[in-house]
């Protein structure tokens, strides 16, 4: 059965100091935790796109000049894995802050890009803006 893709879209709060904020990618299949992921940065002040694939996170991040950061979980559909995704980012984007995340894969040797930070799901929501801004800093991000 192939996979359909939902349009990408945007959340953010509009209002003063909106480019000044953080923009991330959440790159995540699973609408649910997709929406409260997107839901989350947004109050924590981000300016978030989600993408229901690998492959549309990679149009976004080539497409979109201004993300910061990119969240990935590792079983995204699309035509490479999350893990995957962060080495491309890395790679063509080594400005940005990286987060993997997955509920069912531990990370081997190697399979992490140089400088991606890794999450255990489930990830709490209550600290995930918070690593996200320790990881945006790591990264050489001023914010």
């Amino acid at each position: 059965m192939p996979h359909t893709s939902l349009p990408v879209r945007s959340l953010s709060r509009d209002g003063p100091g909106t480019t000044e904020r953080p923009l991330v990618i959440v790159a995540e299949d699973e609408i649910g935790v997709r929406t409260t992921t997107c839901e989350a940065l947004s109050r924590e002040g981000f300016r978030v796109i989600a993408a229901p694939t690998c492959d549309d996170a990679l149009t976004c991040l080539r497409t979109t000049p201004d993300v910061q950061a990119l969240i990935t979980d590792v079983i995204t559909p699309g035509r490479v894995d999350g893990y995957e995704l962060a080495r491309i980012a890395r790679a063509d984007f080594p400005h940005i802050a990286i987060l993997i995340t997955s509920a069912q894969s531990q990370p081997r040797h190697g399979d992490i890009a140089l400088g991606a930070w890794f999450l255990a799901k489930p990830v709490d929501l209550n600290v995930l803006g918070l690593v996200l801004r320790e990881c945006l800093e790591a990264t050489g991000r001023d914010l």
